[in-house]
């Protein structure tokens, strides 16, 4: 159940939907909720919401990665977040900043990478 849980979320990408739930994640992978969230529970160390919304700041910062120009509101939208805030907040859980902290430093990265190859 494990693998085929991680599989439907790196392939398939259900977390880019803001409305996901945990019924039609179980539904998808012929489980039940209550078993889905004990395999999340136990193999995570998460519940269903921080489990999703680790996956939506992954997609972000890969967003980010693949196009720096990308708004904070827009890198909220595209990786299925429904509101700046729960973005936010996600955020600063798994990261440990602000999105728009951490682009910063992502960009000040990214010039400071390029001096040295210069």
């Amino acid at each position: 159940m494990r693998g085929r849980l991680v599989d439907y979320f790196e392939n398939e990408k259900p977390y880019l939907r803001p409305d996901l739930t945990i019924q039609q994640v179980a539904l998808y992978l012929y489980s039940n909720k209550t078993y889905l969230s004990r395999i999340i529970n136990e193999c995570f160390d998460n519940n269903f919401n921080q489990f999703v919304n680790y996956h939506r700041v992954e997609e972000a910062k890969r967003l980010f990665y693949n196009d720096p120009k990308l708004s904070i509101q827009q890198l909220c939208d595209l990786s299925g977040f429904g509101s700046m805030a729960t973005f936010s907040i996600a955020f600063r859980f798994f990261v440990g900043n602000s999105p728009a902290d951490w682009c910063k430093e992502q960009k000040i990265k990214g010039l400071n990478d390029k001096k040295g190859r210069d």
